[in-house]
């Protein structure tokens, strides 16, 4: 038997369907909130890219990965640049992925990592040249387009006090990218603390060349210089007024090789017959010092006439190589005469005995 509740039924209906209507609308409040917030307010969708860029940016250096860039669209972050190792490229992603909280896009996170990293190191050939003197620097080598050359150029100004000369080459299949202009960045910074040296971006690898003030100096020049290399391939040589030296990742030809290179980059070096002589020597104490290394040294000539000039000059290069604590058995001169260039350098393994 059905019984009726009267009035008291229908305040009870009317309590209900208005309790409903308001949790209706607080939701739809709600997300109208949300919706300004994410579009009008300081978590607009320009600062929510700016800020979980900002962060991504900031937990790669924290991990020490400069070799990558980030960009953010949305909640959506974009990685690339030329990892030195597979693990260093899946540590750069979860640093990018790690850099925000998770949650989705109400919670205002990094919801997506994309991964454009490449881990070939050779991707492109890398190819620029400092070399510094008393406050002046003189930069070579190609680059990508103006912007770039304008922005090494701008570093190097901020860098050294004296002159900054440019003959860096735009060639657009340089493919300079963002990493290369910091490695050049970094490597600069650290040839500014000499008294005078020279650098080499060559491909994967990285050199320099140079005279430090204090040993001091010459530690921390040289831990800095190889923390910059991209892929571990940093070498040094230094020397100091006293004859001391302070060497690292001389491993073989292909090192030993970029540091002869860089010390023979002399626009900017005294041209006198006691500085030439000095830079020889220079060449015999490197590859001294790289392991299973010899030196075969090239001298030129203009013409045939030439031979007993050459042969002569072949015997003072010799003797100022052998100064060093190079053996003698680790070097190698050749005259020849069709050579127009006064003196070429090459480093190769040693034969196996």
């Amino acid at each position: 038997m059905l019984k009726s509740h009267g009035r008291f039924g229908r305040v009870m209906i009317k309590s209900n369907l208005q309790f409903w209507i308001s949790i209706a609308l607080g939701a739809a409040a709600f997300a109208l909130l949300g919706t300004y917030g994410i579009h009008f307010g300081s978590g607009s969708a320009s600062n929510l890219e700016q800020r979980l860029e900002q962060a991504a940016a900031d937990a790669l250096l924290e991990r020490e990965h400069v070799w990558a860039s980030v960009r953010v669209e949305g909640q959506i972050a974009t990685v690339t640049g030329r990892a030195p190792n597979e693990s260093a490229r899946l540590d750069a992603m979860s640093a990018v992925l790690g850099a925000q909280w998770a949650g989705g896009r109400v919670a205002g996170g990094i919801v997506e990592a994309i991964d454009l990293t490449s881990s070939d190191p050779l991707a492109h050939e890398l190819n620029l040249f400092a070399m510094a003197a008393g406050g002046r620097v003189l930069i070579q080598g190609d680059v990508a387009s103006e912007a770039d050359r304008s922005a090494m150029r701008n570093i190097a100004e901020r860098l050294f006090s004296a002159e900054v000369g440019d003959e860096l080459i735009i060639a657009p299949d340089a493919a300079t990218s963002t990493t290369d202009i910091e490695t050049m960045r970094r490597a600069l910074v650290e040839l500014a603390r000499l008294e005078n040296g020279a650098l080499v971006l060559a491909q994967d690898r990285a050199g320099l060349y140079g005279t430090a003030r204090s040993s001091q100096t010459a530690r921390s020049v040289l831990a800095g210089f190889q923390a910059l290399s991209q892929s571990g391939q940093g070498s040094v040589f230094l020397t100091m007024q006293n004859g001391d030296s302070f060497v690292a990742g001389l491993d073989g030809p292909e090192s030993c090789a970029l540091i002869v290179q860089a010390s023979q980059l002399d626009e900017l070096a005294e041209t006198n017959t006691a500085s030439r002589r000095a830079r020889l020597t220079s060449v015999g104490q490197i590859v001294s010092h790289c392991p299973e290394t010899r030196l075969t040294a090239y001298i030129g000539g203009a013409d045939q006439t030439a031979t007993t000039a050459a042969e002569e000059r072949a015997e003072q290069i010799r003797a100022a190589l052998l100064s060093s604590d190079l053996d003698s058995d680790r070097l190698t001169i050749i005259v020849d005469t069709d050579q127009t260039t006064p003196l070429v350098f090459q480093t190769a393994a040693m034969e196996a005995e």
